[in-house]
C-alpha cells in the first residue's frame, strides 16, 4: 500500500497525536523500542509484521489508542522503527495482514502493556463518567479532553477518535433531554405561559418581546439606558415568583442560558415544551445578570462621556473667557490708575464718564465670569447635564447593588437617594455621605446651609466605582 496522502492524513494526525514530521527528539521519545520491545515484535513472521507490530506498540503506549489506518503513519517513523529492527528502510508499508492476525496482534499489545480493551463494560463505564460530568454542567470540549485521560487512568485502549467523540456527543444528547424534563418540571406555571406570550410575535410586528429581551445596544445614551432598565424589569417581573431551579448547577444554568440566546423565537417555538422552557428560563436567569452587569457598564460609558464633554465645553470656554477677562483686567486696572490720579474737584459724572463706567462693568463681569470657570467650570458644565442625567437616574439607583470592599459609604448614599426620590426624606443632611464628591467640587456642595443635591448625585460619576449586581435569589 502507497504512503499515506499529506492532505487526507493531516487531520487525522491531529486527532491521533501523530506528528506529520516528527524531530529526532520525538523519534527517540515516542519511537524508540526496549530490548524487551525487541523480543515481544520477534515473535511475528515477516518483516511487515513486524513493522506493523512495533508501529502499534508504541502508538497505543504513547497515544493510547491503536492506529485504524496504516496510510497515516509518516514514512519517517515507519524507517526509524525499521532501522532498530534491523530491517530495511521502504518506501510504503505493506498492507495490513489477515483481519484475525490483526485482531490477534492487537490483543498481543494489549496483553504486553497491561490494557484492557474498549469493549461493551468499558463503554458502559465511559458513559456513566461521562453522564456525571454532563450533570455537573461540563461543556462537550471539557468531557472529550478530559475523557481520554481518565480511559488511560482506567488502562483502557482508547477508541477511535470519531467513535469517542460519538459517545460524547450521545452522552450528553441523552443527559441534557433528560435536565430539560427536569427543569421545566420545576418551573412554575405562571413563568411557563409568560414564557409562551415572549415567544408570540404580535400582529403587525416582525419580533416577539424575547427578542427584545435579548437587545443590547451598545451606544451609551440616556435614551438607551432606560431602555436596559425597563427590560431588566420585565425580567425580574418575570422572575419575581422564582424559577424553581436556584439548587441547580450554575454552570449549567449558564450553558442552557447561552444556548437559548442562540436561538430565535421561531426555533424555541418548535421544540418539545420541555425544551422550549428550560432554555428560555435559563435565558432569563442569566439575561438578569448580563443585563444588570450592560447598565452599570453603560452608565459607567456615559458618565465618562459626559465628563469629557463638559471638559470640551469648559476648554472652549475658558479660551473665549481668557481673552475677554485679559482685555477686562487692563480696563480695571485703568479705572484703578484713573481713580489715583483724578482730581479732587472732579465729580463723580464727569469721572464715569472718563473711565466709561458701562464697559468697566463689563469687563468686571468677564473677570468674574473667568474666575468662577477657573474655580467650578466643569462642575458648572457637569450641572448643565443634570436634567439628562435625571431621565434615568432614579430607576438606575433602584437597581440591586452591591459596592466592593472600600465603597460601601455609595450603598449607603444610594439609600439616601431612594428616600429622596421615593419622598420619604426631603432633603439631604450633613450627615449624609460626601466622600465620594470630588474635593474641588465639596466647597461648593454646602450653599446657604443646604447640600446640593445636584452635586451629591453628579458627584460619584466623575470617578470609577466598582458596582457589581447583588443576586440573593
Amino acid at each position: 500500500m502507497s504512503m499515506a496522502d499529506p492532505h487526507l492524513g493531516a487531520a487525522f494526525r491531529r486527532r491521533s497525536g501523530i506528528t506529520a514530521d516528527p524531530s529526532e527528539d520525538e523519534l527517540a521519545r515516542d519511537w524508540s523500542l526496549s530490548p524487551a520491545d525487541l523480543r515481544e515484535i520477534d515473535h511475528c513472521r515477516g518483516a511487515d509484521h513486524k513493522r506493523r507490530y512495533a508501529l502499534q506498540l508504541c502508538m497505543v503506549r504513547n497515544h493510547g489508542r491503536f492506529l485504524d489506518d496504516y496510510r497515516q503513519a509518516p514514512l519517517r517513523i515507519v524507517n526509524h522503527l525499521s532501522r532498530q529492527l534491523g530491517l530495511q528502510p521502504v518506501l510504503f508499508l505493506g498492507p495490513p495482514g489477515r483481519e484475525p492476525t490483526e485482531r490477534e496482534q492487537a490483543q498481543r499489545i494489549r496483553r504486553y502493556l497491561g490494557l484492557a480493551s474498549f469493549d461493551q463494560d468499558a463503554a458502559a463505564r465511559l458513559r456513566e463518567w461521562l453522564r456525571q460530568g454532563a450533570a455537573e454542567g461540563r461543556s462537550t470540549g471539557e468531557l472529550l479532553a478530559h475523557a481520554a485521560d481518565k480511559m488511560r487512568d482506567w488502562r483502557i485502549v482508547l477508541p477511535a477518535p470519531a467513535t469517542l467523540e460519538r459517545t460524547v456527543n450521545s452522552v450528553i444528547a441523552e443527559t441534557t433531554a433528560a435536565l430539560f424534563d427536569v427543569v421545566a418540571a420545576r418551573l412554575p406555571v405562571g413563568l411557563r405561559q409568560s414564557i409562551d406570550l415572549l415567544l408570540e410575535v404580535p400582529r403587525g410586528d416582525a419580533r416577539s418581546s424575547l427578542f427584545r429581551l435579548k437587545d443590547y445596544p451598545r451606544s451609551p445614551s440616556a435614551r438607551v439606558i432606560k431602555g436596559d432598565i425597563i427590560r431588566f424589569r420585565l425580567i425580574e417581573n418575570l422572575l419575581a415568583g422564582g424559577t424553581g431551579i436556584e439548587a441547580l448547577d450554575p454552570r449549567i444554568v449558564r450553558q442552557l442560558g447561552e444556548l437559548g440566546r442562540r436561538y430565535d423565537a421561531g426555533d424555541l417555538r418548535r421544540f418539545a415544551p420541555g425544551k422550549r422552557y428550560t432554555l428560555v428560563a435559563c435565558h432569563l436567569v442569566e439575561a438578569r445578570k448580563i443585563l444588570l452587569d450592560h447598565i452599570v457598564e453603560m452608565n459607567d460609558l456615559f458618565l465618562t462621556g459626559m465628563a469629557r464633554r463638559a471638559r470640551n465645553a469648559v476648554e472652549k470656554q475658558r479660551k473665549r473667557l481668557r481673552r475677554q477677562a485679559r482685555d477686562g483686567m487692563r480696563r480695571v486696572l485703568g479705572a484703578v490708575d484713573a481713580l489715583i490720579d483724578a482730581d479732587g474737584d472732579q465729580t463723580i459724572t464727569v469721572f464715569r464718564e472718563e473711565i466709561d463706567a458701562p464697559r468697566l462693568a463689563q469687563a468686571a463681569l468677564d473677570c468674574r465670569a473667568y474666575e468662577r470657570l477657573e474655580q467650578r467650570g466643569e462642575l458648572d458644565a457637569m450641572l448643565l447635564r443634570y436634567s439628562t442625567l435625571r431621565q434615568y437616574l432614579p430607576s438606575f439607583f433602584a437597581l440591586p447593588f452591591q459596592a466592593a470592599a472600600g465603597s460601601e459609604p455609595l450603598l449607603q448614599a444610594i439609600e439616601v437617594v431612594r428616600a429622596l426620590d421615593a419622598g420619604t426624606r426631603t432633603m439631604l443632611s450633613a450627615e449624609d455621605p460626601c466622600g465620594f464628591v470630588p474635593a474641588d467640587w465639596r466647597p461648593h456642595l454646602a450653599e446657604s446651609g443646604k447640600l446640593d443635591r445636584r452635586i451629591w448625585e453628579v458627584g460619584p460619576g466623575t470617578r470609577s466605582v466598582d458596582f457589581r449586581p447583588d443576586f440573593r435569589t
